[in-house]
Parts: structure tokens; sequence; C-alpha cells
């Protein structure tokens, strides 16, 4: 097979390169994987078509996985003070550019009282590692929520399971201990 032939069968008939990208699109949709050589082949031949076959393709995943279910979540920052210098953070304690904020509890409870209002019924307090925000203080503010909006779900992030245990709730992500080990956070 000569170079111009082998050409072809890579890039397709036309020349262009769209049937290669096509199937490393199928193969994105088939195994979930591609080489950093094919992500960069793929992005770099980008085009209309192929971007709506790929949108196609990742709604076919979406509904597969997901449904058509739609689910809406009142995100809450709470505080962007944080202990921890996270290089990759832009709320690590070392920025100085960051303009910092503390919300009280009673503000906490008002976006609350906005967000259920409005049809909120999931809730994610976040924010960073704030020495000021005590885990006492946090199950405080959690049965405060709880007491108030007793139909939600609600979800904090940046605290140990035991102290929220205690508070009343039985479901937690727990991102700060993860995220200190993965990017060796102080």
């Amino acid at each position: 097979m000569g170079k111009q032939e082998s050409e072809k069968t890579v890039t397709g008939s036309d020349g262009s390169g769209r049937y290669e990208r096509k199937a490393l699109i199928d193969k994105l949709y088939e195994t979930q994987e591609l080489s950093r050589e094919e992500w960069i082949r793929l992005i770099e031949g980008r085009t209309p078509e192929l971007s709506e076959y790929l949108f196609e393709k990742a709604r076919a995943v979406r509904e597969r996985e997901y449904g058509k279910a739609v689910y809406i979540r009142g995100l809450i920052e709470c505080s962007n003070y944080c202990r921890n210098n996270c290089y990759y953070c832009g709320i690590r304690r070392g920025n100085q550019n960051a303009q910092r904020y503390r919300l009280t509890a009673d503000e906490i409870l008002s976006c609350c009282e906005n967000g259920y209002s409005l049809g909120f019924r999931t809730f994610v307090l976040q924010g960073g590692e704030d020495p000021a925000m005590t885990d006492g203080w946090v199950a405080d503010v959690i049965r405060r929520i709880k007491k108030e909006f007793p139909d939600i779900y609600h979800s904090v992030t940046n605290r140990a399971v035991k102290m929220l245990r205690h508070s009343g709730y039985g479901l937690y992500r727990l991102a700060s201990y993860l995220c200190r080990k993965a990017y060796g956070c102080d």
C-alpha cells in the first residue's frame, strides 16, 4: 500500500479526516476512552458536522445514565476564607487578591428561604475550610435549616461525616479529605 492509499484509509476518501474523527467519536462512545493523540486529532479537526455528531452521542449517554429528569441544586457559597493553600484554588489562603466574605447563619437561612420559594429542594453548602465556621457552628446551621425546611435534601462539603451525623443528616459529600490528599494541600 502506497503513502497516498494509506492516507485515504486513515482520513477517508475525501482526505478530510472526518471519517477517522467520526470513528474516534464512536470509540469514545463505546469505550469512554481516547489516547492523548486521539483527543488532539478529534479537537483539532472539529467541524460543525462532527460537533453535532458528538453532541448526539453525548445526549444518548446522558439519557441512558440519567433519563430525562433535570436535577437542580441551590448552591450556597458560605465563605471564601480557607485555612488551606491549595495552589489550584482561587480561595487559597495565600491569595491576597481574593475579596473575602463569610455569610452569617441568618444569611444562609435567608438563601435557603429564597431558594425554597423558587422550588429548590436540594441545597449544597460550600466554602473553604474556614476556621471561624467550627463543626458546632455548621451543625447548628444545619439543624436550623432542617427544622425550617424538613423536606429538603442537603449536601455539605468540607466537613467530617461524624460531626454531620450529630446534626441529623444521613447523606453527605466529603471532598475536603480527598482534596488534601490528591493535591497535597496543607
